[in-house]
């Protein structure tokens, strides 16, 4: 077990519930007290065992953004999904599936949340920068986008993507067959510090005004954690997620 990062905010309360996210033999866990404040947060490389009680944060599932109207009508490969409202106009549907059997990664499988819900609030903020925007989040072979026209959600989902091309072909999608210009297109990325050249130097060959960004939270200011592009969605989740139901 390597504890890799590890931060106390100065939020009072006892710890009322923990949220968590497994990946990569990595565990995160963020300590929330009765008002959902962030109490503390830890990143564990090779944890010998998981926590008990913990809310588990789905990242690699895939997704369907729907009507919250239409919410509760069947959805095509998806027969059994959790649903989680989001806002009265959206309604976020997944379904978990193991990708493999390990003992942890079994401990794992009743997730509850997902990641999405986090980095649709982030994604918000980048929305009203330009008539168009694509916010495309990635992680391993994870791929996530979110697209705004007018400021208005247009497209949402997650993608399997094994290499930096084929993220930004998911990342153009949404508007690959309107001939935008860079004023009026905005294109950012949001991905782990260690991919930030590559992905930089990729992105902006092909839509010179991708901005690759970095997300930070206003309570983390004596040590930027590592792994941010997962800290800061799993700490906006908690602040605006609706609670799981028992």
């Amino acid at each position: 077990m390597n504890i890799i990062w590890s931060h106390k905010t100065n939020n009072v309360g006892n710890t009322h519930s923990i949220l968590g996210v497994y990946h990569n033999d990595i565990v995160h866990y963020l300590s929330l007290n009765a008002q959902n404040q962030p109490l503390s947060y830890e990143i564990i490389k090779h944890p010998s065992n998981l926590q008990n009680g913990v809310t588990w944060i789905d990242m690699h599932a895939s997704i369907q953004w729907l009507p919250t109207q239409f919410a509760q009508a069947d959805i095509p490969g998806m027969p059994l999904p959790i649903l989680r409202k989001i806002d009265a106009q959206h309604t976020l549907a997944f379904q978990h599936q193991s990708s493999n059997n390990t003992a942890n990664q079994l401990l794992t499988d009743n997730t509850k949340m997902h990641i999405a819900e986090g980095l649709f609030s982030i994604a918000k903020s980048y929305a009203s920068q330009k008539e168009y925007g694509s916010v495309v989040w990635f992680h391993d072979q994870s791929v996530i986008v979110f697209a705004y026209h007018n400021n208005q959600l247009v497209f949402a989902n997650h993608f399997h993507s094994s290499n930096l091309q084929e993220h930004l072909y998911y990342a153009l999608l949404p508007f690959h067959e309107l001939k935008l210009s860079p004023s009026q297109m905005g294109l950012f990325v949001l991905c782990d510090e260690t991919q930030k050249l590559a992905c930089n130097q990729l992105f902006q060959k092909f839509v010179p005004q991708a901005e690759v960004a970095q997300i930070h939270m206003p309570w983390i200011t004596a040590t930027t954690a590592p792994l941010m592009h997962i800290v800061s969605p799993l700490i906006k989740l908690a602040s605006c997620a609706l609670p799981v139901e028992a």
